[in-house]
């Protein structure tokens, strides 16, 4: 029985991103299993009630609260004037004792390999698997926080000595570690993501799901954290090409939480014409995501750069037509069963909200190809690669 000492820091906290992701191979983990995996922060979980990892489910309709909808320049505004964030001292802090903490449960645990889901390693634990979501912070900077982009890079140099061998949630981001971090293919696995949630139970409809939630009739989604990258000032755009009678008959509604920008960034979308009309959600967790987007018309993600890109084949799981961005990786996970388009054509996105979100052969074509295209991702198959590779590299 080979053993794996698991940084699983991401699943003591607010589960967003890298925090699914890990809580997924955790919970498809296979039952004949090789390898076991040793949680090293599994008492913190446990002292601040974070649930052991499961896979998402379906709750009965009656049990889902209601969204709490604010206009998404109220939202901005409140980030304007939001207070500022642990500073980058607080976290080299964390960084360097968390390291150390692993270090010791490594000795203790007697474990043969150490694996980190959230890109870079604390300290030297080799071998060491690490999972790169996406370079972005070095190929788009100007998105981030600065403070974020420093730690990145002065972080890396170490990291790339400490990991032995990487994992890459798409084929666009391993060809990224190749051409920006150097890394040879030999030390590159690509194992892709899946959709979280299942097919819902029958009492799970669009209608049912917009009753319980409070929600409009007739709504376009689009589901990530509120970031530059995402590019909602795009959809803000191509609102304003829309006249008032369909704005208002198909609102737009961002689910997920705020995260970072610069001042300019919020205050574009806070003082946009559309913000007041546009809507957002704020943090919601699985069940309530889930419902908001299958009650959804359309989805629209129109993100500039992506390591995967889940919320797209999340929403054709759930039999939500697409469109989404020609980011590298969209098309490779989206292929033909979403509506791609160039994230900087205004134009195309308006016409994308109308067309995707009208009844007809067109929306029942994309529906259709977008459900048989998420059928091919399975957190099972991905869990099984993490395995293989663990189990590999553990006996040497």
């Amino acid at each position: 029985m080979a053993t794996v000492l698991v940084d699983d820091w991401v699943l003591a906290r607010k589960r967003t991103g890298v925090g699914h992701y890990l809580a997924l191979v955790m919970a498809h983990w296979p039952a004949d299993s090789q390898v076991q995996l040793v949680r090293a922060h599994a008492l913190t979980a446990r002292v601040l009630g974070t649930r052991h990892p499961t896979a998402a489910g379906f709750p009965p309709v009656e049990q889902l609260e209601q969204v709490q909808l604010a206009p998404l320049a109220a939202v901005a505004n409140a980030q304007l004037h939001r207070a500022p964030r642990s500073s980058s001292m607080v976290k080299r802090m964390w960084n360097s004792a968390n390291g150390q903490y692993l270090k010791v449960r490594r000795r203790t645990a007697r474990t043969n390999l150490f694996f980190e889901p959230n890109h870079i390693p604390p300290a030297d634990l080799r071998p060491a698997v690490s999972t790169i979501h996406d370079l972005s912070v070095l190929e788009l900077p100007q998105f981030h926080p600065p403070q974020r982009v420093a730690d990145w890079r002065r972080r890396l140099e170490r990291g790339l000595q400490w990991t032995s061998h990487w994992i890459c949630v798409s084929q666009a981001t391993a060809e990224a570690v190749r051409r920006v971090l150097g890394v040879s293919p030999e030390q590159l696995t690509v194992v892709p993501l899946a959709s979280r949630w299942g097919s819902p139970p029958h009492t799970w409809t669009p209608d049912s799901v917009r009753r319980q939630l409070g929600l409009p009739e007739r709504y376009i989604a689009c589901l990530g954290t509120l970031e530059p990258r995402k590019n909602a000032f795009r959809l803000l755009e191509a609102m304003e090409r829309l006249g008032a009678a369909e704005r208002a008959a198909t609102p737009l509604i961002f689910i997920g939480t705020a995260g970072w920008g610069d001042e300019r960034f919020w205050r574009s979308l806070a003082e946009h014409p559309r913000a007041q009309e546009a809507l957002a959600t704020g943090y919601v967790d699985d069940s309530v995501a889930a419902a908001i987007v299958m009650g959804a018309a359309a989805m629209v993600y129109p993100s500039l750069y992506e390591g995967f890109g889940l919320p797209p084949l999340e929403a054709m799981s759930l039999g939500v037509p697409v469109a989404a961005s020609t980011a590298a990786s969209l098309r490779e996970v989206c292929n033909s069963s979403a509506l791609l388009l160039d994230p900087e054509d205004t134009d195309g996105w308006a016409d994308a909200m109308m067309r995707l979100s009208e009844n007809g052969s067109e929306r029942e074509e994309f529906i259709e190809r977008g459900r048989r295209r998420a059928e091919l991702f399975s957190w099972n198959e991905t869990a099984k690669k993490h395995h293989d590779l663990f189990e590999r590299l553990a006996r040497g």
